[in-house]
């Protein structure tokens, strides 16, 4: 009673690459989704309303690319992408560069490769990037991802959307949240916006726009 039919929903079960991360279990994490989503597709009602992702919280100053792209190859081998197990990579784009820093390089030997890779180039992998900051830094970073992997491999990343910490920020009053600019506290709707219009320049041209937006709570 009092359910709309025409809502629907994307639950996405999230992990870090922080610690200890391994091949085995970015496999046991597909395969849990998986189980979920069969479960999910045999009731009726929520086929096409209900879909569930993994995903990853990965960041570079947390870990190295090699631990991380392990944990995507064991997802990758155990995802079932005909249930629509993908993942979300909901992480950061540390020391990624930027239009007043073009040199910058990631911590622990991170590049560009490897953050385009277990954003999108992995098969299961979807862009869903912390745009944070106020000042539009991280949605540069992440456009200068996009134009690697469009200049690499001819593949510009499709956004599936972008992740902020606003509500976050006003419940722990976090020092870090409000310098301006450079704070952290961007509103949904401000670093969707952000992203989007770092993607109109060249050589992108607007393709691959995100579609959703969705922000942080740290209330349990």
């Amino acid at each position: 009673a009092g359910c709309n039919p025409s809502a629907w929903l994307y639950l996405a079960l999230g992990v870090n690459n922080k610690g200890v991360v391994t091949r085995e279990h970015g496999q046991a994490w597909a395969q849990m989704v998986n189980a979920l989503n069969r479960l999910v597709s045999a009731d009726l009602w929520w086929v096409g309303r209900f879909w569930i992702y993994g995903a990853l919280d990965a960041e570079p100053s947390w870990n190295t690319p090699q631990a991380t792209r392990a944990w995507v190859a064991g997802y990758t081998e155990a995802a079932d992408l005909s249930l629509g197990s993908y993942y979300l990579n909901f992480g950061s784009c540390d020391g990624c560069p930027y239009s007043a820093k073009p040199t910058l390089r990631p911590p622990n030997g991170w590049t560009l490769e490897d953050i385009w890779y277990i954003s999108w180039g992995a098969e299961p992998a979807l862009p869903f990037p912390e745009i944070y900051r106020n000042d539009g830094v991280n949605a540069q970073q992440w456009f200068s991802v996009t134009r690697y992997g469009l200049e690499t491999y001819g593949r510009p990343m499709v956004f599936k959307g972008v992740l902020t910490t606003w509500t976050a920020c006003q419940e722990t009053k976090d020092d870090n949240c409000y310098p301006s600019p450079g704070g952290i506290d961007n509103r949904p709707m401000e670093g969707y916006l952000q992203l989007h219009q770092a993607l109109q320049a060249p050589p992108i041209w607007g393709y691959g726009y995100p579609r959703y937006s969705s922000d942080i709570s740290w209330r349990r």
